[in-house]
């Protein structure tokens, strides 16, 4: 009976332990004109391993797909981007699909070091 008992617990919380991946959201700020962020941002996407699903350079809108090993749906990535003052506010999301592992705040945190990479090689 005990047996049956830690087989049956661990099998309710081996998936609490290893986790689900989650949505990821940032927005920070770059002190670069918006048009100049919107070139960067589209290239920080592909960069990232998304393909570029759509792209709105008046609304300031991209979004990019990652497909997933084995699996039906996509990883999503959204990007905004405007003008904020004398520079612009980017802010970034990672929608993982339903019952995936992984770490979307790891997959934000690339965007943003290939966003500004790429700001400063320009």
């Amino acid at each position: 009976m005990k047996k049956i008992i830690t087989w049956y617990l661990l099998f309710l919380l081996l998936p609490c332990c290893l986790g689900c991946a989650v949505t990821s959201q940032r927005t920070f700020s770059v002190s670069e004109r918006e048009d100049r962020v919107f070139a960067a941002a589209l290239q920080a996407v592909t960069e990232s391993g998304f393909g570029i699903t759509q792209s709105n350079k008046a609304e300031g809108f991209i979004s990019g797909s990652q497909g997933v090993v084995m699996g039906e749906h996509s990883t999503i990535m959204s990007v905004m981007t405007k003008k904020e003052g004398q520079g612009s506010q980017v802010s970034v999301t990672v929608v993982p699909p339903p019952g995936t592992v992984g770490n979307t705040a790891a997959m934000v945190e690339q965007f943003e070091r290939n966003l500004r990479n790429s700001l400063s090689a320009k």
